[in-house]
């Protein structure tokens, strides 16, 4: 009897995709928007995976800041952040979560040029720079939509 080895292939990627919008509104009318991906950080990595295995933490804020150094894979934080807001509201679609934050003329007031998104245990879950920064000024409101897409 002739023996066969079979090999399988359990390797599967999963690739985790970020994206932002930005809509900056005055007097109720939008006034800019942005449309930008976004890295998810290796810290980040790990916030999904303690989200996955149940340890208790969420995705809970979305911070803004006025940095400007690269994004990279090692960033644990905002360069310069102005401040942070619980998120308004979470939803999911198939295989993307979305987490969306307003935030009110008195709020993060500042030139925007970095937002990230941040654990309940405050780990920087994703990050982008603006290529296009944002003048937040007491006359302006603002939503953050923040989309993690799986694929």
């Amino acid at each position: 009897m002739t023996q066969q080895h079979m090999t399988l292939d359990h390797t599967h990627s999963v690739t985790i995709r970020g994206r932002v919008e930005i809509r900056l509104y005055e007097r109720n009318e939008l006034v800019k928007s942005i449309n930008i991906d976004n890295l998810v950080v290796n810290i980040g990595k790990q916030v999904l995976a303690d989200i996955i295995t149940e340890k208790g933490v969420n995705i809970a804020y979305v911070a803004v800041g006025s940095g400007t150094s690269q994004v990279t894979q090692g960033d644990t934080a905002l360069q310069q952040e102005i401040g942070r807001k619980g998120i308004t509201m979470k939803s999911t679609n198939g295989n993307q979560a979305r987490f969306d934050t307003f935030f009110d003329t008195y709020e993060m007031n500042g030139t925007w040029r970095e937002v990230g998104l941040i654990s309940n245990d405050n780990r920087l879950v994703a990050r982008t720079l603006l290529s296009n920064e944002i003048n937040k000024t007491n006359s302006n409101t603002s939503t953050i939509s923040w989309s993690i897409t799986f694929q």
